[in-house]
């Protein structure tokens, strides 16, 4: 009997040693603890292991609804330094350069023409002129010619000298034998102009000559093959002949123009029959000017 219960009690303890042992190993520990007279004992945290899990991806919706929300967000102003030292005062780079024959356009460019572009402003300039008029001369009609070359300056002023002559045969008065007579005129001098430029090819221009010729009385039916025959009579007098232009730029070395002037003559009086009044007088007719204007 008393063997007996030795061997019970020894599986008593036995038993709680082994479940005293099963409690404290967590990989064995059962899923609820036996309740005791304490109290429930609370559970110890289970481990969790590493995860491999990974968000779902967007849905179109949330992908369309991002852009909206992220432009709501205030954006992080960034304040970026102002570098130090010569950055600062760079010289801007220079206008590429302009290719030749390039032109600026604007109230330098000299007078407008009718034809073609206007090139750049030239300081100075030239030009050879031809011109015929229409006058009277000694009560008859009379065809004078001239030629003038001018240095231009700034488009306005011309400098230059001009010549003028008489082209037909104007009678003149009979020597003392009954003879006929024709009259020789020619003269020439410096020749001064000022162009009234404006935003038009077409202009007016001031002008004058001064100078001196001669004035000479010859046989009516004289010629240089027979000079035997000169019988004339001549004397220097002094001109002066203001004049009025309108001028028309066609291109830039062309142009053309209508004139009117007078002709002042002083000195001719000493000849028998011809006087001052006889020689002056009112002029009209034209111009055609070659050069570069």
């Amino acid at each position: 009997m008393k063997s007996l219960v030795s061997t019970s009690l020894g599986l008593v303890i036995f038993t709680a040693a082994t479940a005293g042992t099963a409690w404290a190993d967590p990989a064995v520990a059962p899923a609820t603890a036996p309740p005791s007279a304490a109290g429930p004992t609370p559970a110890a945290a289970p481990t969790v292991a590493p995860s491999t899990w990974a968000a779902p991806a967007a849905s179109p919706r949330d992908a369309a609804e991002r852009p909206a929300a992220e432009a709501d967000a205030p954006l992080a102003q960034t304040t970026e330094p102002t570098p130090a030292g010569p950055a600062n005062d760079e010289v801007p780079p220079l206008p590429p350069p302009r290719p030749m024959g390039a032109v600026d356009a604007g109230p330098s460019e000299g007078p407008p023409t009718l034809l073609g572009a206007n090139h750049r402003k030239t300081a100075f300039g030239g030009y050879a002129a031809t011109r015929v008029l229409y006058s009277r001369i000694h009560g008859e009609n009379a065809a004078m010619v001239g030629f003038d070359g001018a240095l231009l300056l700034d488009h306005r002023l011309s400098v230059g000298l001009g010549f003028r002559g008489l082209a037909n045969r104007v009678e003149g008065p009979h020597d003392a034998y009954g003879m006929r007579q024709r009259i020789d005129f020619g003269y020439g001098g410096l020749v001064m102009r000022y162009s009234l430029l404006g935003k038009s090819p077409v202009y007016a221009t001031v002008g004058a000559l001064i100078g001196g010729g001669s004035v000479t009385l010859r046989d009516y039916n004289w010629t240089s093959r027979n000079s035997y025959n000169n019988n004339d009579l001549g004397d220097g007098v002094f001109v002066v002949e203001p004049e009025l232009q309108v001028h028309a730029n066609f291109t830039r070395w062309f142009r053309a123009s209508a004139l009117v002037n007078y002709r002042y003559v002083n000195g001719a009086s000493q000849h028998d029959g011809i006087s001052d009044a006889d020689l002056a007088g009112l002029g009209v007719g034209g111009s055609l000017e070659f050069g570069w204007f």
